[in-house]
């Protein structure tokens, strides 16, 4: 099991907050910086790999050197991955295929993504990776390489998200304990 981190609390905060999963959110916090708050590439930074523009989406008024806090961080992260998945809800048939939908989105840009929809025979994650390599070469950053770091990146966001959920669990239950007595 991986061990507990300092963000844990207020990554419990923002998940409950926008419904997302705690597994999920730390996942992608896992994979983005590694649990480094002060990461940054290519314009993203913090523990989220946030952009000023995708904050300013989700209602961020603060300055970028702001964004790297990790509860400012942490908080529209997990609004604009939440919002990533919120694409998908009238369009993909299961949570998961929406999981992984808003998780590519939040890694490839979600136009991409529905491109890939619009490309698959279904709305399902299994259908969808399938559809991504079909858009290889439609733009200069869209490489096969490319492709398969968003595929990997979805698979090992799951793959953290199943480690961490215990974590969650243990947690909870120690500070429901503490609530009883």
């Amino acid at each position: 099991m991986i061990a507990a981190t300092m963000y844990d609390t207020i990554i419990h905060q923002e998940s409950v907050a926008n419904g997302m999963p705690f597994g999920v959110v730390k996942g992608v916090i896992k994979k983005e910086s590694n649990f480094d708050p002060n990461c940054e590439l290519g314009g993203a930074v913090g523990l989220m790999q946030m952009t000023l523009p995708a904050a300013r989406e989700m209602g961020y008024k603060g300055s970028l050197k702001a964004l790297y806090s990790p509860p400012t961080n942490i908080k529209y992260g997990t609004k604009y991955l939440k919002s990533m998945v919120g694409i998908w809800d009238t369009v993909a048939p299961t949570y998961d295929d929406r999981i992984s939908l808003g998780l590519a989105s939040y890694n490839l840009g979600q136009g991409r993504i529905k491109n890939a929809v619009s490309l698959a025979k279904k709305p399902e994650w299994a259908h969808v990776k399938s559809a991504l390599n079909q858009l290889i070469g439609t733009a200069k950053s869209l490489t096969k390489r490319r492709i398969n770091i968003t595929l990997n990146y979805v698979d090992m966001i799951k793959t953290y998200a199943a480690e961490f959920s215990p974590l969650h669990d243990e947690m909870l239950a120690f500070a429901d304990s503490g609530l009883k007595k």
